[in-house]
């Protein structure tokens, strides 16, 4: 059986297949590994290549459906060029590509971009900064073309070098001594105090519904840690109100991005989406998404229907072959396919359906009657474990008739609800004074007399209960 399975994983493997969907489990092929490492080595190697082969052909089909670039131009016969990279070729927008290469025209060396290098040097900016592009300036020279520049005029080349390096320098300096911490800046000294036009609009924005991060933390704060504490020491009427307005803010923030989302990321509206508890947190689920998740599964095979045929034909219940939780346990060696996988196949074949529903009805009824089994035994042996606790309170020098009726009694009033579990340890002695009365005089430290009652609650004496046949000295 094992010869056969690999022999199947082989097949797979050469017909173009991965490790992934092979016919049987990774752990199982793995294992036959270790007894043949030269098989498994070279269909291991063979499964790697036809994942990128695969993976390569999927982009390919989806770039050779795309209608447009991504700056909106239509591919057409005359927008279209096609170009090799890494030996793979491409449809390309011509009139991006033409763009591309004018920029990159514009930014090699030339006259009018030195002379724009030279000007923003003397005004005070670095070499690294001229070859980088921000939103604030755009970008001048390319480093190659600097590096050209300055070997065709070494003279500037050096006045531009030292007038970056002191800029550099200046930099560095400027920015070490704005730099805060807290409201403080770098060597200690404290920054200035905030004025009251700054504190009514830390106010307002709190009132606003701002938070403490947004106002006085974050990257776009209006004042430090330190200048807000500061004042909020001098000032402790306007401390105590903003604090509990960001208390407010804090609370009510808290889980809004998610809580305002009007749509998934799929562009589907969250006006009927599904509310879960997941992790102590609430969790909203877009429908739509989950409707489309059953149609977007990998396509189930012909040979693995059949296995799902035998399986559910054998006692299998859906649920193991699927991989979902039993009793909170998650069993992944009776997995065999994907549960959307599964309710694709089922939807698009209904021949399968029909052949496999008798199974479900059967198994689900098995696991029904298992359940149900198992109920019973839980309340049995929740009641049998009553009993044992019960008898255990009761003192074992008493006859066994005796402690029966006693742990009988005990076991009525506590179903009845005269006393509860607890109480018993307490009242077991009423109960075994109780029992005495009724039996005076029949114990293992005297004889019993004939006129006693047969039971305890019963009017019969013991003496009728004898036939002429018994010996009176026998329950004497």
């Amino acid at each position: 059986m094992l010869l056969a399975n690999m022999k199947r994983v082989e097949a797979h493997i050469e017909s173009g297949g991965v490790f992934k969907n092979a016919p049987v489990s990774y752990s199982i092929i793995r294992n036959h590994g270790k007894r043949d490492p030269a098989w498994f080595i070279r269909l291991r190697d063979q499964s790697i290549a036809n994942a990128y082969a695969r993976r390569s052909q999927d982009t390919r089909a989806a770039l050779a459906r795309r209608t447009h670039c991504r700056k909106g131009h239509e591919f057409t016969g005359d927008n279209s060029v096609m170009i090799s990279k890494f030996g793979v070729e491409r449809r390309v927008c011509a009139i991006c590509l033409r763009a591309a290469l004018e920029r990159k025209e514009q930014l090699t060396y030339s006259e009018d971009r030195f002379t724009q290098l030279i000007k923003f040097v003397k005004q005070g900016g670095t070499i690294s900064q001229a070859s980088q592009r921000t939103s604030e300036r755009p970008l001048i020279m390319k480093f190659n073309a600097i590096k050209a520049a300055f070997a065709a005029n070494p003279k500037i080349a050096d006045q531009l070098r030292k007038r970056s390096a002191a800029n550099a320098a200046k930099h560095r300096a400027d920015a070490l001594s704005n730099k805060r911490r807290g409201g403080y800046v770098h060597d200690g000294k404290a920054a200035p105090p905030i004025s009251d036009v700054i504190a009514a609009q830390i106010l307002a924005g709190a009132r606003d519904g701002a938070s403490m991060w947004q106002l006085v933390r974050g990257k776009y704060r209006l004042v430090g840690q330190g200048q807000f504490d500061r004042y909020a020491k001098a000032h402790p009427d306007w401390s105590r109100e903003v604090r509990a307005l960001f208390d407010r803010n804090r609370s009510i923030n808290r889980g809004a991005q998610q809580r305002n989302k009007e749509f998934c990321l799929r562009g589907h509206s969250l006006a009927d989406a599904r509310v879960d508890f997941h992790e102590g947190r609430f969790k909203r689920t877009c429908r739509s998404c989950l409707r489309e998740g059953h149609l977007l599964g990998k396509p189930m095979t012909d040979q693995t229907a059949q296995q799902v045929r035998i399986r559910l034909s054998e006692g299998s219940t859906l649920s193991e072959l699927m991989g979902s939780p039993q009793n909170g346990k998650r069993d992944r060696s009776k997995y065999l396919v994907a549960a959307n996988s599964l309710y694709l196949y089922r939807r698009s074949n209904p021949s399968f359906e029909a052949a496999i529903a008798p199974f479900i009805e059967r198994n689900r009824e098995r696991a029904k009657d298992r359940q149900r089994t198992h109920l019973r035994t839980a309340v049995a042996r929740r009641d049998v474990n009553d009993y044992d606790i019960i008898s255990s309170m009761v003192p074992t020098s008493i006859e066994r008739h005796m402690r029966d009726d006693i742990i009988s009694t005990v076991f009525l009033d506590i179903l009845e609800g005269r006393i509860s579990k607890e109480q018993v340890k307490d009242r077991v002695r009423d109960y075994v004074r109780q029992q005495n009365k009724l039996f005076r005089g029949f114990t293992k430290y005297a004889a019993p007399s004939l006129d006693a009652p047969a039971y305890f609650d019963s009017k019969i004496p013991l003496i009728e209960t004898l036939s002429s046949e018994d010996s009176i000295w026998e329950h004497i």
